[in-house]
């Protein structure tokens, strides 16, 4: 209940301004070229087809598809291990993140039904349990990455590279492991980071809710 509480002050009511529209326009026209260019192959999408089938793995090493795959599996472990981390220490900063963090998925859960892009059509095999239940655009893991990177690299600037590192090789794995094209992670990193940037600005360390600190330190206990 303290959950809803927080998400519904902080999310709902503060979030609807001419951010929110900005976010929203942008995420829409992102809609619109793709339902216009669903009939046919754009110089766009065959482009965006291209790549990501260049960057997809071939199966031919081992210890980094393997790694690649895990990475994929254990994001939402190391995202949501972070904000029980923090939560579990009484920071206030693990509400703004899971704030942020669950505004993403009914705007990507809304987008991926209404575009409907089937996912890409795998090479790689992979080698450990993986699903592609969901319409590929956009990547519901790489907006709620985007999201987690930016809260926490306003609350821990120390942390930045780290974090923008973490950003760029978790969304290479979806590429990687063939779960999704290139724009389908763009779009999320697009998506995420406006999402991040609103709930920040709207539950400023001037509202008292979220205190600046310059590292992040999380530990995991098991």
């Amino acid at each position: 209940m303290e959950f809803v509480g927080i998400f519904t002050q902080y999310s709902v009511i503060r979030l609807i301004n001419h951010k929110t529209i900005g976010l929203v326009a942008l995420t829409l026209g992102l809609t619109v070229s793709f339902i216009q260019a669903s009939p046919g192959k754009s110089f766009f999408l065959m482009c965006d087809e291209k790549i990501t089938h260049f960057l997809e793995g071939k199966n031919r090493q081992p210890f980094w598809d393997y790694s690649m795959e895990l990475l994929c599996l254990g994001t939402p472990v190391i995202e949501l291990g972070t904000v029980a981390s923090m939560w579990t220490t009484g920071s206030d900063d693990s509400r703004q993140l899971l704030i942020a963090m669950g505004a993403t998925q009914p705007a990507v859960v809304t987008l991926k039904y209404l575009v409907d892009r089937p996912r890409p059509q795998r090479r790689y095999q992979p080698r450990l349990w993986n699903t592609r239940i969901t319409p590929s655009f956009p990547s519901g893991h790489a907006t709620a990455t985007a999201a987690y990177v930016t809260v926490l690299s306003q609350q821990y600037p120390g942390s930045k590279p780290l974090l923008i590192s973490y950003l760029f090789l978790s969304g290479y794995a979806q590429v990687y492991i063939g779960n999704h094209y290139l724009s389908d992670i763009l779009a999320g990193w697009v998506m995420g980071y406006g999402i991040g940037r609103l709930v920040e600005r709207n539950s400023s360390p001037s509202t008292g809710i979220v205190p600046q600190t310059t590292s992040l330190r999380v530990a995991f206990a098991w």
